[in-house]
């Protein structure tokens, strides 16, 4: 039998991302993608695909030119030849920048959580894998008590919002760290922080001093390099760090990193707890964290923003706007309804 096919579009690593990243590092391609499923099988098409700070250092790491665009999205199953997955079912896909995919391995795909009311794209941010990141990152390495003072970095992006609002719900003082006045008054008048420090204007390690004179007690970072080290450097007796990106270090060559932070004092002296996590170790107990997710939503505790570019031709655009900043929350990518 003559096997049936349908165009697709994706994009691939044009070229090694040292340094900055720039346009010239994508290359958009087509490819037939054969539409005569076995069983098990299945076929969906890109609704919404997400853009995240980890595909920077990934690409380098582990991709080589020519290789596609790893990410999630969110898809619509146009032929299934397995009842798990039936046809027009929403479904969490894992396989990268294409418009088009035919599944045979099913770890990659996961059905899309019961979304309420909301916009189904935020699957892809405060209550999707940027979301589980946080919740993780903030209850099992940071441990916050209530009373507690945490610190946020990057509070005012997608994961940093997410970790900020869990905190404060667990009933600590939070203070957020940001790179623009719009996102300090972003996280404190519609999150509910109870600082924000501008690290471009504000002197990060006297504010700390005024905030919290007797020191923090939790930190979660997603920046790394220099104000990572002033947090750390401001933490009192037994406090914890989660390590969950260094988005300041990025655009650094892999080979020649920045110098590492002069920390080691701070720790060993204020016996720290400092742990970098990734959210697959606790994917066994993800649909636990998605409901506690759901329902801070559902109290009114837990809020985000979305930038949506509109076009599957956007991106690289898209991707390259987590590096320049002024985005608040969540940045995703619509490839159609």
């Amino acid at each position: 039998m003559e096997s049936t096919a349908t165009r697709c579009q994706k994009w691939v690593l044009a070229k090694k991302m040292t340094g900055t990243a720039t346009l010239s590092h994508f290359g958009l391609e087509e490819e037939d993608v054969a539409t005569d499923l076995q069983d098990g099988e299945v076929l969906c098409e890109a609704l919404y695909i997400s853009v995240d700070p980890y595909m920077r250092p990934y690409a380098e790491r582990s991709l080589s030119e020519g290789s596609m665009m790893m990410a999630e999205q969110i898809a619509r199953v146009l032929h299934s030849k397995n009842p798990q997955f039936p046809e027009k079912s929403l479904v969490l896909a894992n396989v990268g920048w294409r418009t088009l995919s035919r599944v045979s391995d099913m770890t990659s795909l996961r059905q899309l959580p019961v979304m309420g009311d909301l916009p189904v794209s935020h699957a892809l941010g405060m209550l999707g894998l940027t979301g589980l990141t946080a919740y993780y990152g903030m209850t099992e390495v940071c441990k916050p008590k209530t009373g507690d003072v945490v610190v946020v970095t990057s509070a005012g992006g997608a994961v940093g919002s997410v970790a900020a609002q869990i905190a404060k719900a667990a009933g600590c003082k939070v203070i957020g760290i940001c790179g623009s006045d719009d996102k300090c008054r972003w996280i404190t008048e519609e999150l509910g922080m109870d600082v924000a420090i501008n690290y471009k204007t504000d002197n990060v390690s006297a504010k700390l001093q005024e905030e919290a004179p007797t020191g923090v007690n939790c930190l979660f970072d997603n920046v790394g390099g220099d104000l990572a080290s002033a947090v750390i450097c401001h933490m009192s007796l037994g406090g914890r760090a989660a390590l969950c990106g260094s988005i300041s270090l990025y655009s650094d060559d892999i080979h020649h990193p920045s110098q590492g932070l002069s920390i080691y004092r701070a720790i060993v002296a204020k016996q720290l707890t400092v742990q970098g996590f990734n959210v697959i170790h606790w994917f066994s107990s993800w649909d636990v964290a998605y409901r506690a997710l759901y329902n801070l939503v559902q109290e009114g505790k837990l809020r985000s923003k979305e930038l949506i570019y509109d076009g599957f031709d956007k991106l690289p655009e898209a991707f390259l706007k987590l590096f320049k900043g002024g985005n608040l929350g969540k940045i995703v990518v619509k490839i159609q309804d």
